[in-house]
Parts: structure tokens; sequence; C-alpha cells
């Protein structure tokens, strides 16, 4: 490297020799009036403070509007989010339903061949909730149940409740499928 220095310096006059640098001139004029100066600059702070608060003000107020609507975004997320739970409710209630309505429909339809007391009846499931429904084995234990059992078994079928006990049995036997008068 040191002929590169060499090189460098030997094409150009070093420090020591470069004139020094001098201020510009001051005039008496200048030192004269030096409360001058201090008013001119002070107006100069003065107007750069206003301007750094006029840019503050714009940034604080540019922050409270994007507060304001990221408070908006996130009420409206809320509500879509509690919108989405109640249909994923509602849209499971559905299934629950037509899988009862499914399942009910095949039972239905095997219950339609009972023609004797000692024949098994196929449960059927609640329609709202799909639950097993606890239905009786047989029509003759079916017949032999009480108004209070024939009352749960219609609430668990969402049947209505009549208040004659044989108008209960007939809406059982048609909740189930079992044709009237086709049994011994």
């Amino acid at each position: 490297m040191r002929g590169l220095s060499n090189f460098i310096f030997s094409r150009k006059r070093s420090f020591q020799q470069q004139p020094k640098q001098t201020l510009p001139p001051v005039s008496e004029e200048s030192l004269e009036h030096p409360e001058v100066y201090r008013e001119v600059l002070g107006q100069m702070a003065r107007d750069m403070e206003l301007q750094i608060n006029k840019i503050f003000d714009y940034i604080d107020k540019v922050k409270r509007d994007l507060q304001y609507r990221l408070g908006n975004i996130r009420h409206h997320l809320e509500a879509l989010e509690t919108r989405i739970e109640e249909l994923s409710v509602q849209l499971n209630m559905l299934n629950a339903k037509q899988s009862a309505a499914e399942y009910n429909a095949r039972a239905r339809d095997q219950n339609s061949l009972v023609t004797s007391r000692e024949m098994y009846i196929c449960p059927l499931r609640n329609p709202e909730t799909n639950d097993d429904v606890r239905c009786p084995s047989t029509l003759g234990e079916l017949e032999a149940y009480s108004g209070s059992e024939l009352d749960a078994l219609l609430q668990a079928l969402g049947e209505p409740v009549p208040t004659a006990t044989n108008h209960k049995l007939e809406i059982i036997k048609w909740a189930l499928g079992i044709r009237s008068g086709r049994y011994k």
C-alpha cells in the first residue's frame, strides 16, 4: 500500500499546504445588532415548532381515525363470529332433525309390519334432538302403559299430548307407524 499512498500524495498538495478556510467576513452592522439575529432565530424556532406541532397533531388525528376504524372492524368481526356460531348451532340442529327423520322413516316402515301384540316394535328417535326414545319392546307392552307413561312417550316423540288415554294410544301407534286393526 505504500506505493499507492505515495501516488496519491505526490499528485495532490498535502493538507498542511492547503489554505485555511476562513469564515465570511463579519460586517460591523451585524456585530452591532445581535438581538436582531436572536429575534430572527427565535422566530424561526417558533415557526419550526409550530410546523412540528401541526405534523404531530395530524399524526394523532390519523392515529385516532385508524383506531376508530379498527374498533369498528373488530366490532363487525365479533358480530360475524357470533352469527357464524349461531348458524353452526342451527346447522347442527338441522342435521340432527334430518338424521332423526331418516331413521324414524325406516323404523316406521319396519313397524308397519307389526301384526300381533308379541312382535317387536322398532324404537324411534326424538325428532328435535335425535336422541333414542325409550319405546316399549312390543305392542302388548305399549297397550299396558299407564297414562303418565303414555304422556312421557308422546313428549319424547314430539307429539301433542291429548287428555283421553285411548286417543293417546292411537297417536302413539300412528307415530310409531303401527297400522290400527292389522294386529291380533
